[in-house]
């Protein structure tokens, strides 16, 4: 199955030459073809331009911050060699934008889907200014996750995975004592139990350990579609298990330390 991906790009260097292309297409077709006004055109302008003037800003200052902070650090730290060291340049802003109101990215977005609702829009116009988004194909028979682990601790354990734009999961558990471990092939014929079905990405167990003795966890992940399964199961993820606190607090008799 294939959905739409995205055309936005989140990278910020990317971003500046997305909107950099999408405005110079965009001057030229808004007010002849699209029946912009020039102030609309103006206005669009304008935030594409202060979205790039804050971009490069911020480059500019995380690079000079890490500049400043090594020169800080060997300042404090270093080991004199009879040669200064010269603080960095503080570099040059990049020139200044007009000024616009908050929001100027949903703007843009507006405009773009405005654009493509217009009567007098082509798929050409959309590709030219880079609008559209790339097909994007979903083998649901081969799809899967990744099961990872979060925390570890005496009243639960915590795992996660990725959802994939998917429904949510089905978790499975298979439990043994420790010591008899079995290699990812065993598993494959070995009988797991489902413990929840989820829909956010981390799922905690707080099944307490009533042998008293730590255990072996494994667990698999199967993602879902609304209520289908599909696709293969996650890797299998080994957590030595040692969980004997209550959701109350209250620690299980007994344990053996």
């Amino acid at each position: 199955m294939a959905k739409k991906k995205s055309f936005l790009p989140k990278a910020d260097p990317l971003l500046i030459l997305f909107l950099q292309n999408f405005l110079a297409k965009f001057k030229v077709i808004a007010s002849p073809l699209l029946g912009y006004t020039q102030s609309q055109v103006d206005a669009v302008e304008k935030d594409v331009l202060a979205i790039i003037h804050s971009i490069l800003i911020e480059t500019l200052m995380k690079s000079k911050l890490k500049d400043f902070t090594s020169y800080k650090e060997n300042l404090v730290k270093g080991t004199s060699t009879g040669q200064v060291v010269s603080p960095p340049v503080p570099g040059t802003l990049p020139v200044l934008t007009d000024a616009v109101e908050p929001g100027a990215l949903k703007r843009i977005l507006k405009t773009i889907k405005d654009t493509k609702d217009n009567a007098n829009y082509t798929t050409d116009m959309g590709n030219d200014m880079g609008i559209i988004g790339a097909d994007h194909v979903i083998d649901y028979d081969e799809i899967s996750t990744v099961a990872k682990l979060k925390s570890n601790l005496a009243n639960g354990i915590k795992i996660k995975y990725t959802k994939k734009g998917l429904t949510g999961a089905d978790i499975y558990r298979l439990t043994l004592p420790v010591g008899n471990d079995v290699n990812d092939a065993e598993l494959n014929n070995a009988v797991f139990t489902k413990i929840a079905s989820v829909t956010g990405s981390v799922y905690e167990d707080t099944l307490l350990n009533q042998s008293r003795q730590p255990e072996i966890r494994i667990y698999k992940i199967y993602l879902k579609k609304g209520d289908v399964v599909v696709g293969k199961p996650s890797n299998y993820l080994r957590v030595v298990a040692e969980v004997y606190v209550d959701q109350q607090g209250n620690e299980l008799q007994g344990k053996v330390k």
